[in-house]
């Protein structure tokens, strides 16, 4: 008896598209406003990517074609609110591609609850 044949194909379809997967952090106490380094995880980044915060560029390192990392200032999250994230790329020629918007979450307190270990 003949086993089963199985045959793969690989079709390269060219770059991935321009994608916005994840946040880290995702939210932001209001109180403890400063910079700090966003990390933006997705898909078809390149070295001309650019984070877009509430509409404006942000200093960005490409650190691979699936992660950003992104200066965002205190101003950024001195208000409670939701803020849009987006990447920007120049290209493909003309206009470039933009994600879709992941919402950057700024709340007015983060509380950490510590619950005892019972043992029984």
């Amino acid at each position: 008896m003949a086993g089963a044949l199985l045959l793969q194909i690989l079709v390269d379809n060219g770059e991935a598209p321009l994608t916005l997967q994840s946040l880290q952090p995702a939210f932001f106490d209001v109180r403890a406003a400063a910079d700090f380094t966003l990390t933006v995880d997705g898909a078809g980044f390149t070295a001309g990517s650019v984070v877009r915060w509430n509409g404006s560029d942000r200093p960005t390192v490409f650190v691979s074609s699936s992660r950003l990392a992104a200066a965002i200032y205190a101003a950024d999250v001195s208000l409670v609110g939701d803020f849009p994230v987006t990447v920007r790329d120049p290209q493909p020629a003309p206009g470039g591609s933009e994600s879709a918007l992941r919402l950057f979450r700024v709340v007015p307190a983060v509380y950490e609850i510590v619950a005892p270990l019972v043992r029984k």
